[in-house]
């Protein structure tokens, strides 16, 4: 009985400081960081964000509507035929 005691007693003293080092578990402050490092990182994306935004609105009133109505003379084959027009006569130059 002294001796199965006293070997349980040696195995458990010699399992516990593994036991406690393993770092599979990571407890609850690490997590609490964890989390306040991403609610940090998301306020400095929606920062960042924000001013992109403000930089399109300003560059926007600035330049106007860049974009117009599509009409039949804004097809691929009108543009390639005027470009292939254009390097004709720039041949026959």
């Amino acid at each position: 009985m002294k001796m199965l005691t006293s070997c349980l007693l040696i195995g458990l003293l010699l399992i516990l400081p593994a036991w406690a080092e393993t770092p599979g578990d990571p407890g609850l402050k690490a997590l609490e960081r964890e989390v306040d490092s991403l609610e940090q990182n998301l306020e400095s994306a929606n920062r960042q964000i924000a001013e992109l935004l403000d930089r399109v609105d300003v560059l926007e009133r600035r330049l106007g509507d860049s974009f117009k109505p599509i009409t039949p003379f804004d097809t691929i084959e009108r543009r390639l035929d005027d470009l292939q027009k254009e390097v004709d006569r720039l041949k026959r130059r």
